[in-house]
């Protein structure tokens, strides 16, 4: 667990379920930055919820724009929405790329699969 590893101070307990606290600039405390770009000092021990950000992955939809968020594939029909505050994103129609490589591998690390 991370909190053993790092201590308590790096959580903050929610609603539900326990988060990394921020740094003063609202970034994840483990964000370093290196050759200006921002990377995890967790790498190895990431969550899965850090492993796939910008995306979510869900059984059911829930922001609208099923259509465009829905995903057929092993594990049967999903969702798969963006976070919008990824200042890297570009959002648009999926690329042939994006649906047959990059998608299917964050729906396996978030059902356990791959890289968990």
């Amino acid at each position: 667990m991370i909190s053993q590893s790092y201590g308590h101070g790096v959580v903050e307990l929610g609603v539900e379920r326990a988060y990394f606290r921020k740094r003063p600039d609202a970034r994840c405390i483990f964000q370093f930055n290196h050759d200006e770009t921002w990377l995890s000092g967790l790498q190895a021990r990431k969550l899965r919820v850090c492993k796939i950000w910008p995306f979510v992955v869900l059984r059911d939809p829930v922001c609208g724009r099923d259509g465009a968020a829905r995903w057929d594939g092993p594990y049967g029909r999903v969702y798969v929405y963006v976070d919008p505050r990824c200042p890297r994103i570009i959002l648009g129609k999926r690329s042939r790329h994006f649906s047959e490589k990059v998608l299917p591998e964050f729906v396996d690390i978030e059902f356990g699969r791959k890289g968990s």
